[in-house]
């Protein structure tokens, strides 16, 4: 017999990913990794420690450099799971302030 494995099990995927800032003269300079579940709540909450910042409301979350899942710059979704987005060693861009994606060449 085969165990059915439940669709929820998506948010419990854990995964490691790096957070630098978006913004600022150490923007995309990876400042911590850490390992999260696959959700944004989450995600935010671990950066907002790690990167010392307290406005999680307006946070946005950005794949800083392409992996084989997503191609920089695409922002990941607040009410959706992100195992779809995200792989062991992603980087993420974390925008505090809501501000737009900035690429590495400042555009």
């Amino acid at each position: 017999m085969t165990k059915k494995i439940p669709m929820s099990s998506e948010r419990k995927k854990k995964v490691r990913v790096g957070f630098c800032r978006n913004k600022g003269s150490s923007r995309g300079q990876v400042v911590s990794s850490v390992v999260v579940a696959c959700n944004f709540d989450d995600i935010v909450k671990k950066a907002a420690n790690k990167l010392k910042f307290k406005k999680k409301k307006n946070c946005r979350l950005f794949i800083q450099k392409s992996t084989d899942l997503a191609v920089a710059g695409t922002e990941l979704p607040r009410d959706k799971p992100l195992g779809h987005y995200l792989s062991d060693g992603t980087i993420l861009s974390v925008a505090i302030n809501g501000e737009d994606f900035i690429h590495s060449d400042g555009r």
